[in-house]
């Protein structure tokens, strides 16, 4: 993410990244204004964080859900995401979606983000989308699909 940034050579645009940086890599965070890790955000200023993002990026290899991608769609931001295990069942048509494994990974992200803030944005998910993804994950419906695997 930190590369694809980088290279996406965007002067006027700030990388927030919120949470730890795994220790079992062996990456060491540029020191570029741009560039801010956050640490054990509070629900609020997370909740901030995300109404004022231009751009949500999940870059992740490996998720069990995803719930930060979900997140990002309920709070209509437009959203790239890796197309890795259940990322593409949560996003769903909503995000746009890269492969983090490819050779090319870094210059496509990059070019994904610098698109995003150029001549091809991203789509934000609107008001109709974000209510039908607010309702397909919703607790109801999981207690009523958990219920149905029961009976089944």
């Amino acid at each position: 993410m930190i590369d694809a940034f980088i290279e996406a050579d965007l002067a006027d645009v700030r990388l927030v990244i919120v949470g730890a940086v795994d220790a079992g890599f062996a990456f060491a965070v540029p020191r570029d204004p741009r560039i801010e890790i956050r640490r054990r955000v509070p629900e609020d200023d997370l909740i901030a964080l995300y109404r004022g993002a231009s751009l949500f990026v999940y870059p992740s290899a490996a998720e069990g859900f995803g719930l930060p991608l979900l997140d990002a769609t309920l709070f209509g931001i437009p959203t790239i995401a890796s197309n890795r295990t259940a990322l593409p069942e949560v996003g769903g048509d909503l995000v746009r979606y890269f492969d983090p494994e490819a050779r090319d990974a870094v210059a496509t992200l990059a070019a994904l983000i610098a698109g995003h803030f150029g001549a091809s944005p991203i789509s934000a998910p609107n008001a109709t989308q974000q209510r039908a993804q607010a309702e397909r994950f919703s607790w109801a419906r999981a207690a009523d699909d958990f219920l149905a695997a029961i009976d089944a």
